[in-house]
């Protein structure tokens, strides 16, 4: 989830959510988006350049986001040595995230979607692998 400060700051800059639009339906070939969130982005391309997002139309823009971008760091820590630290202490986890460390690791993916990686990071605070602050 964005933060109220990065919805504000997009929603009120045309052309940095435009961007995003743009570059988030070029992707949305490659990633199956829902039919919902590419209407969603489509409906935002068509509109005038003066025009703000709304706060929640911006809210929603972001979670697209988050939903797509792929990371290869999270939070100033590398996704591939987190990863990694997950992999190695798995067994402290709940069978679900057992599996799914198994899975990322099995797959050797060094990047992430940006939800991926916000949950590898909350596991690696929780197994120790980093700092809990």
């Amino acid at each position: 989830m964005a933060s109220e400060i990065e919805i504000e700051r997009i929603r009120k800059n045309n052309v940095e959510w435009r961007l995003l639009v743009r570059g988030l339906l070029r992707q949305a070939e490659q990633d199956a988006l829902r039919d919902k969130d590419f209407g969603f982005l489509e409906s935002l391309s068509a509109r005038t350049w003066q025009e703000q997002l709304s706060y929640r139309q911006a809210e929603w823009l972001l979670d697209i986001r988050t939903g797509v971008e792929r990371v290869s760091s999270y939070m100033g820590f590398s996704l591939r040595s987190l990863m990694q630290g997950c992999y190695e202490s798995r067994f402290g986890l709940d069978d679900e995230d057992q599996v799914w460390i198994a899975a990322i690791h099995e797959s050797g993916r060094t990047s992430l979607r940006r939800n991926e990686a916000r949950r590898i990071y909350n596991l690696a605070k929780h197994l120790g692998e980093i700092d809990g602050d």
